[in-house]
């Protein structure tokens, strides 16, 4: 990460656990040394101490092993989007935001992290000075959130009487 070669990564998972290397220890270093290189940690180990300690320490996303194809996929969309804003990039990351938040919405990412990277898309969306595109996505998922509510409730009714017995 410190040669020329380096720095043309676009994001990097970085386990916390490896051999004779401190996951958390690394992020320090890089963040130190100023690669800002957007990084998703992974571990097996996800205590609220662990995620929190993470973040703190400038980890963009935080996953759990064994991690879905699809979770994966949204963090790496959600970090590269970050950092193409962070660069100057509006419409790339724009169209990544987008692309995070229709899986946010459509149920694919479970509810801690869809928090996480909703917050990322609205402050993207802030910097990019699209707030109009912030209020659409916050309706989304709104919306979605009530859909699920409705879901829920669905399976909590009491089954519905088939027929009526006469006195």
């Amino acid at each position: 990460l410190d040669s020329p070669e380096g720095r043309n990564f676009a994001c990097v998972i970085l386990d916390l656990v490896m051999p004779d290397l401190d996951g958390m220890g690394l992020l320090g270093r890089m963040r130190e040394r100023g690669i800002d290189i957007p990084v998703i940690v992974q571990t097996a180990q996800g205590s609220i101490d662990t995620v929190v300690s993470a973040m703190r320490a400038g980890a963009t996303d935080f996953v759990v092993k064994p991690v879905g194809a699809e979770r994966m996929q949204v963090s790496l969309r959600n970090a590269i989007a970050q950092a193409a804003l962070v660069a100057g990039d509006i419409p790339h990351s724009m169209r990544l935001f987008d692309e995070v938040m229709v899986s946010v919405t459509t149920g694919d990412v479970s509810p801690i992290p869809s928090g996480i990277i909703y917050c990322a898309v609205v402050e993207g969306c802030v910097e990019a000075c699209d707030l109009r595109r912030a209020a659409e996505w916050t309706e989304a998922l709104r919306l979605a959130a009530d859909v699920q509510i409705l879901d829920q409730r669905r399976t909590e009714l009491p089954p519905v009487v088939d027929r009526i017995e006469a006195p």
